[in-house]
C-alpha cells in the first residue's frame, strides 16, 4: 500500500534494518568498512585496494561483510507472527543477502515466509519439504557461475517441478544479462542504440579496427557500470578485445578472479544524453531521471524525483505486456538528435524514497519540498485508455514491498480482516491471533 506524502515515515522494519546493519557493519573491521562504502572504494587508488584483497580471504570477507549487512542474518529462517493471508511464500536465499528485503517486506505484510537454499545439494528436498505456494528468487549476479547455477536451478524449479517462481523465469533468465536483453529487444522491436554482439575474436577484432571512435564495450554480466568502458583509442580497444577472448576482463569493483570471456559487445557511443528509468512492479508504473558522475548514469546513485516523458511509460507498458513481465525496470535514453532509445532491462533495481542530496541539488534547488509532489506512481486505466497518478511512497524495502503484493495478486490470495485488539487476561491490550500460516 502507498503512503501519503505528508505522513512520510521510515517503517519501523526499515529503521530498525538499517541501524542494525550499521552498526554490524562498523564491527566488521577495516575490510568491512572499504566493503561497504561506495564512498570509500571511489576514494582509495586501485593498487591499494588490490593489495589489501590479496592479504586476506576475499571470499570469508566478503561473507562477512553481506551477512553484516542483512538485519536478519540471525533470525530462524521462517516467520512466527500470526498470518494475514492464505498462502506461505518462499524466500529464496541470496548469496550477498539481499533476500533480506524480500525478508522485510513480509513482514510488513504479514505474509508468512520460509527460507530455502537452492545452493545446496539437497536443494530439490527442500523446495518440496518447504510447503511454500510460490517462491521470491533474487538471482545473485555478484560472480557469473552463480547466476548461471540459479539460472539452471531457477529453470528446474519451474519445467520439472511446477514451482511457481516470481519474478517471471524469463524476466530472471535475462536479469544482469547483457547480450540476452539486447537479443530480446531485437526479437521484439524495440528501438535501441546500435549493439554488436561477438562470439568469433577475429569478426570482433575486425570491427573493433574500423569502427569509429569513441565506441562503448560492455561485458555481458555486469551492473552500476562495472563492466562498461569508453574506448577513444584504438589500441586500448584492440587491446581489450585481445582479452576478452584470452585470459578474459574482470568487472571493475569485483573479483578480479572472476573474468568473463569469449564474448565481447559493441555499442555506439552517444554523448550528451538524458538517462530515464521507468519501473513496473504488479500495476505500479515508477519513474525518475537518473543522473551522471563523469561519463556514467550506471551506478551513480544520484537521481533526480522528475517525471519522466510520459512515452516511456507507455513503451514500458507495451515492453512488459509482450513479455508478460510485472517486476522489470526499463531504462532509456533521450539522445541529442532527439532518439528515444531503450537501452537496459532489469528484473531488480533499487531506490530509496528521498534521493541524496546531491541528486537534490541538481534538481532542485528549492529543496525536497518542492519535489515531494512528483513522488507517487502511475496506474495505467484500461477504461480511460489513460495513465492516473497517486501521489505517495510505493516502494518501501527496496520495492519489494510492490513485489510480494503482486504475487500475493497474481496467487488470489485471500487477506484476513484486520485482526481486532482484545484485553489479555492481565489486561494488557493484545491483537487477537488469527487462523491460517504462521
Amino acid at each position: 500500500m502507498g503512503r501519503p506524502i505528508d505522513a512520510m515515515t521510515a517503517s519501523q522494519t526499515n529503521v530498525t534494518s538499517s541501524r542494525s546493519a550499521a552498526a554490524k557493519v562498523r564491527g566488521a573491521g577495516l575490510l568491512a568498512r572499504i566493503g561497504g562504502s561506495r564512498r570509500i572504494q571511489r576514494a582509495l587508488p586501485q593498487w591499494l585496494k588490490t593489495l589489501l584483497w590479496r592479504l586476506v580471504d576475499r571470499g570469508a570477507v566478503e561473507a562477512n561483510i553481506w551477512a553484516a549487512a542483512n538485519p536478519f542474518a540471525n533470525d530462524p529462517d521462517e516467520s512466527t507472527y500470526p498470518a494475514r493471508v492464505d498462502v506461505r511464500i518462499g524466500i529464496v536465499r541470496e548469496v550477498t543477502h539481499l533476500h533480506h528485503h524480500f525478508i522485510a517486506a513480509c513482514r510488513d505484510l504479514g505474509v508468512p515466509y520460509r527460507l530455502v537454499d537452492i545452493l545446496q545439494p539437497d536443494w530439490r528436498s527442500a523446495i518440496e519439504r518447504s510447503e511454500c505456494d510460490a517462491f521470491l528468487v533474487r538471482p545473485s549476479v555478484h560472480r557469473a557461475h552463480w547466476k548461471d547455477l540459479y539460472d539452471r536451478r531457477i529453470r528446474v524449479m519451474t519445467e520439472e517441478m511446477g514451482k511457481v517462481v516470481y519474478p517471471e523465469p524469463e524476466c530472471l533468465y535475462f536479469y544482469e544479462s547483457k547480450r540476452r536483453v539486447y537479443q530480446w529487444l531485437d526479437e521484439h522491436g524495440f528501438v535501441q542504440p546500435r549493439t554488436w554482439i561477438f562470439d568469433d575474436r577475429d569478426a570482433a577484432l575486425a570491427l573493433a579496427g574500423e569502427a569509429d571512435l569513441p565506441i562503448v564495450c560492455k561485458s555481458d554480466l555486469g551492473s552500476s557500470s562495472s563492466g562498461v568502458w569508453i574506448f577513444r583509442k584504438r589500441r586500448k580497444l584492440l587491446g581489450h578485445v585481445r582479452r576478452s577472448f584470452a585470459a578474459g576482463v574482470a568487472r571493475r569493483g569485483c573479483d578480479p578472479r572472476d573474468r568473463q570471456r569469449g564474448c565481447v559487445i559493441f555499442q555506439e557511443y552517444l554523448p550528451g544524453i538524458e538517462e530515464w528509468r521507468v519501473m513496473r512492479i504488479g500495476d505500479s508504473y515508477i519513474g525518475y531521471q537518473k543522473l551522471p558522475i563523469g561519463q556514467f548514469h550506471s551506478g551513480s546513485l544520484l537521481w533526480a524525483w522528475r517525471c519522466p516523458p510520459m512515452e516511456m511509460f507507455d513503451t514500458t507498458r507495451r515492453i512488459t505486456e509482450a513479455g508478460g513481465f510485472t517486476s522489470l525496470s526499463v531504462d532509456f535514453v533521450r539522445c541529442q538528435d532527439g532518439r528515444t532509445l531503450v537501452t537496459e532491462l532489469h528484473a531488480y533495481v533499487g531506490t530509496s524514497w528521498e534521493p541524496p542530496i546531491s541528486a537534490r541539488a541538481a534538481s532542485n534547488p528549492m529543496g525536497i519540498d518542492q519535489e515531494a509532489q512528483n513522488l507517487g506512481r502511475y496506474i495505467y486505466d484500461d477504461t480511460n485508455n489513460d495513465w492516473v497518478f497517486q501521489h505517495g511512497v510505493f516502494w518501501l524495502n527496496n520495492t519489494c514491498n510492490l513485489r510480494v503484493e503482486a504475487l500475493l495478486k497474481q496467487l488470489g490470495a485471500h487477506i484476513y480482516p484486520e485482526r481486532p485488539e482484545v484485553e489479555s487476561p492481565n489486561g494488557e491490550i493484545v491483537t487477537e491471533p488469527s487462523k491460517g500460516h504462521s
